[in-house]
């Protein structure tokens, strides 16, 4: 009888252990909810939590945010509030550089989408504006090809209006931290303003 407790209770750690392994947009959501909107003394480890989990590449961050063609329908997070990621970027729970890290990673092959990506996609490139040295150094760990789709990604809108008017505020803010960088901001919106020129 003995043995038999001790399995059960052995599978049932296991079976929790691998449940939280296996992130899912359900456990995103709890805990973002316990961390960033419902105040209380363990918020701080429920934003660590939260920013752990988030993805750290677009095609699996575009699987929970992003917008389901096929059905025309949204992903489990497509529909998230205006400030969710900029309460996520501006949190203290994490360093300021995991936060530009992951920004990166996520950005990199991005493409836009209404809704919770776009959502991203502005948080990101106000981040990148208002942090623009700090961001621009931990840019340059990455390959060009890399950091070129990341800039296209925060160029990548519909409007021309939009698209000339982050360009123009990138370009003049890391001018003054990272000449070298303008020209990858360059062939970024250029690629950008290529896509957007077939789309009618």
């Amino acid at each position: 009888m003995k043995r038999f407790v001790f399995f059960l209770v052995l599978f049932f750690t296991s079976r929790q252990f691998l449940h939280a392994q296996t992130l899912n947009p359900n456990y995103l959501k709890d805990a973002y909810r316990k961390g960033f909107v419902v105040p209380n003394k363990d918020s701080i480890y429920y934003q660590r939590l939260f920013f752990k989990a988030l993805p750290s590449n677009f095609k699996t961050f575009f699987s929970y945010y992003g917008w389901d063609e096929k059905k025309q329908m949204g992903r489990p997070l497509t529909g998230v509030p205006p400030n969710y990621f900029k309460r996520i970027f501006n949190s203290t729970a994490y360093s300021q550089l995991a936060v530009i890290k992951k920004i990166i990673e996520i950005s990199i092959n991005g493409i836009y989408c209404p809704d919770a990506i776009g959502s991203f996609q502005r948080s990101s490139y106000e981040f990148a504006e208002a942090h623009n040295a700090q961001f621009v150094n931990e840019l340059n760990a990455f390959s060009k090809p890399e950091i070129v789709s990341m800039w296209k990604f925060y160029f990548d809108y519909p409007s021309s209006f939009v698209r000339r008017s982050v360009y123009s505020k990138l370009c003049k803010v890391t001018a003054l931290n990272n000449r070298r960088m303008v020209p990858l901001i360059t062939e970024g919106y250029e690629k950008a303003v290529a896509k957007w020129a077939t789309h009618h």
